[in-house]
């Protein structure tokens, strides 16, 4: 299992163990090992990284680690939403949305439910490249002329005396309409270039 793109592993520890995580009861509580990462160290031994997330046992089934987690989707994403503290520096630094959306979707309410904030925001997203890449192709430029990130304004600015002010008022237009689009979701524009 990977770290869903979005939740910000900053405010949780993690746990390492040289044997497969398994989900422990301890009285009324269950750990149950998340996002598990395997590597091989040079000695070939094998470790095991994750987040180790504790939480009410309500007569979950543990020994199914699927039907377990499934059972345990409202107590895990509290878990991993985190203290308020985190919550709210991740709202100041606009992080909150994405991380919380990805804790959504990694922890369905039932087997196949489509997260459909995320599914809007991957359309904003593929709707972005749509407007840079048709963009560039008008230009004659590719994805590699552009820096790594850049603003709407950034993009314009690369396009004076590329194309006419017709165009560039055009583009502009579109990126207002994602700006827009990208607020009205709680998302960021940088979040437009996460992985």
């Amino acid at each position: 299992m990977t770290v869903p793109v979005g939740f910000q592993t900053r405010y949780f520890h993690t746990t390492s163990a040289s044997d497969y995580p398994q989900i422990v009861r301890e009285g009324n509580l269950l750990t149950i090992p998340c996002f598990i990462t395997e590597e091989t160290r040079e000695d070939e031994s094998v470790n095991y990284t994750f987040y180790a997330a504790t939480i009410p046992y309500r007569g979950q089934d543990y020994s199914d680690y699927d039907k377990c987690v499934l059972k345990s989707w409202s107590d895990l994403r509290a878990f991993f939403y985190g203290p308020v503290e985190a919550q709210n520096e991740m709202r100041d630094d606009h992080k909150w949305e994405a991380h919380r959306q990805a804790v959504r979707t990694w922890f369905p309410k039932y087997e196949g439910e489509v997260n459909l904030a995320v599914a809007r925001f991957n359309q904003i997203k593929a709707s972005f490249w749509a407007i840079v890449d048709d963009a560039l192709a008008e230009m004659g430029e590719t994805r590699e002329s552009l820096p790594a990130y850049f603003t709407a304004e950034d993009m314009i600015e690369f396009a004076t005396g590329k194309m006419t002010a017709t165009k560039i008022t055009k583009y502009e237009m579109q990126f207002m309409v994602v700006s827009h689009n990208l607020s009205a979701n709680d998302r960021n524009w940088a979040e437009l270039f996460d992985a």
